[in-house]
């Protein structure tokens, strides 16, 4: 098969691409597949044996006469031995054998450490005799990377730490500095950045001072990229999302989870390798595994997500959200649906947190919890209730005129819309934002209203539902009105709204000869809290069991919309 192997060249210019007859390949595997790295294992193997079963080597325990040879990873190996002669000769072996499989030594990245009681230890340059080279010795204060790591006599922890902590962080910043959505920064974040100091848990040493202040750095940098409100709960930027949080990683969780189970895994093999037993026993700390202390428990460090969401509910001002998914009437996990999807600006989710968490910057937060010297902590608009979050996304009367109503009609437009294709009244989809509902839509099995007065015998009081469905067929007509709350008022509204559509619903059943009408509330919290009976509505009207999701997310950049333009009073003028 590898003589078959071929390759081309390509060259693309403005003008013309010039490409090169197939290339056949001499020697050496192709990298960028799957199958040759497998292939360079099996070549490359079979020196780990060879190394193995000679007697040379570094004695680590002497009364169980372990030792060991190298470290083998890919096409890296460091050979150990215990004198000069023994280094040779497992030299000796692995030239011969690379020698053989027609593999050359990268002799400018090779070096000799000679360490003798700790310290460095001038030595010989070992020259190649099957291939051209020689092998230098480093000296006393030059280093060398090895997967990773800069080393010398010993790892310097101090200076790696640093190092580990400025790559985390310029990638944390080029990450922050993208378009990408909420949920995909997150997951990038978690996946590029994260493990740059995940390689490193179990053999450097980091304090607890060291791992609390890269969440407290990492929660910065999102603040200062305004992804984060730096007054938010911090519980809850470390939450899984489908809990209400953000779904970060928790650096120092991540620690200690590392340490555990690399303990774990050392401690279940010592009962059947003499190397790993040899490990550890032995009777210093070594590496942060702390192996010398049987009594050490990395696992009482980590937080649990319950022991964070009881903490998040213990905070005054932060603890009333996740109080409020916990009522009985409220599914919780739909509720958390726009923050698992994450399909927004993570600039947007950023400040909706800020809004759940009631840390938005409002008169009386500035007067009760700041302790600003303000005058008074009434509304700036309305003049009549006390400024508060909640009096800004669902109860301020000036905003009720213009600011409300478009988000209530964003929602209702979304139902008018699935019930207009699902009915075959319309053939094609249009963005809600651009969508305009018409008052009546007909066709040879239903009719649809939009926001229309229906005239009755007899004067009723509320005879304007935003949307009104009948299916000829079945004689069956549905009142579909629409209402978003505030969270508190969620199971009074339904009713309300139940209530309020009673004498409509008679006299259309008499007045257009229907065998049922059905009243249909949609509510959704402002601040994206979905209720248990909005699924049971949405099931009534056939529509799709997601439709919630699109309804969540349309309030989410609504009350973020409202919010902001409040802070901003001039830009709520017409």
């Amino acid at each position: 098969m590898m003589k078959k192997w071929t390759t081309t060249l390509a060259l693309r210019t403005e003008k013309d691409n010039l490409t090169t007859t197939p290339i056949k390949i001499a020697r050496g595997i192709f990298q960028g597949d799957s199958l040759s790295p497998l292939w360079f294992c099996l070549a490359i193997n079979p020196l780990s044996s060879i190394l193995n079963s000679t007697e040379n080597g570094y004695t680590i325990d002497r009364e169980a006469k372990v030792k060991i040879t190298h470290l083998l990873y890919m096409d890296d190996i460091k050979l150990y031995a215990s004198n000069r002669n023994q280094l040779n000769h497992l030299l000796k072996q692995t030239e011969q054998f690379s020698n053989d499989i027609k593999m050359n030594f990268g002799t400018d990245k090779c070096k000799i450490n000679s360490i003798s009681k700790g310290q460095h230890k001038k030595t010989e340059t070992y020259n190649l005799t099957l291939q051209e080279g020689a092998i230098s010795t480093m000296d006393s204060k030059e280093i060398y990377k090895y997967l990773g790591y800069q080393q010398s006599t010993c790892l310097n922890h101090t200076d790696i730490k640093q190092a580990l902590k400025t790559k985390y962080s310029q990638r944390l910043n080029t990450i922050l500095k993208t378009h990408l959505s909420a949920r995909n920064k997150t997951k990038t974040i978690n996946t590029y950045a994260v493990p740059i100091l995940m390689y490193s848990f179990g053999i450097i040493k980091w304090t607890d001072t060291d791992l609390n202040a890269l969440n407290t750095m990492t929660r910065s940098q999102a603040n200062k990229h305004n992804i984060h409100h730096i007054h938010t709960s911090t519980e809850r930027f470390t939450l899984q999302r489908k809990h209400g949080g953000r779904g970060f990683i928790d650096i120092k969780n991540l620690h200690y989870t590392q340490i555990e189970n690399l303990r774990s895994y050392f401690l279940s093999k010592a009962n059947n390798s003499k190397l790993h037993k040899a490990i550890t026993t032995l009777t210093t700390a070594g590496t942060p595994l702390q192996f010398n202390d049987r009594d050490y428990e990395p696992e009482t460090k980590i937080i649990t997500e319950q022991k964070k969401v009881e903490d998040w509910k213990k905070k005054a001002l932060h603890g009333k959200y996740p109080h409020q998914l916990e009522q009985t009437h409220i599914d919780k996990e739909a509720s958390n649906t726009w923050l698992t999807k994450g399909n927004i600006f993570a600039e947007t989710e950023g400040f909706f947190i800020a809004i759940q968490d009631q840390i938005i910057k409002t008169r009386n937060y500035s007067k009760y919890i700041i302790k600003e010297s303000i005058e008074t902590d009434l509304c700036r608009l309305c003049h009549q209730n006390k400024e508060t979050i909640d009096h800004i996304t669902g109860a301020c009367k000036i905003l009720a005129t213009k600011e409300y109503i478009k988000r209530h009609d964003n929602v209702a437009k979304q139902i008018h819309q699935s019930l207009a294709l699902n009915h075959k009244l319309i053939s094609t989809y249009t963005p809600y934002y651009k969508y305009i509902p018409t008052n009546v839509l007909e066709n040879e099995t239903v009719k649809l209203y939009w926001n229309v007065d229906i005239i009755t015998d007899k004067t009723i009081a509320c005879n304007r539902p935003d949307i009104t469905l009948t299916l000829k067929s079945s004689k069956t007509t549905y009142l579909i009105d629409i209402s978003i709350p505030n969270t508190e008022n969620l199971k009074t509204k339904h009713q309300e709204k139940i209530q309020k559509y009673i004498p409509l619903a008679d006299e259309i059943k008499d007045m257009w000869h229907q065998s049922s009408i059905k009243i249909v509330p949609i509510i959704l919290s402002s601040t994206g809290v979905v209720p248990k009976t909005l699924h049971k509505s949405i099931e009534l009207l056939e529509l799709h069991k997601s439709t919630y999701t699109k309804l969540q997310k349309s309030i989410v950049l609504d009350t973020c919309s409202i919010v902001r333009r409040f802070l901003n009073p001039s830009s709520l003028s017409p």
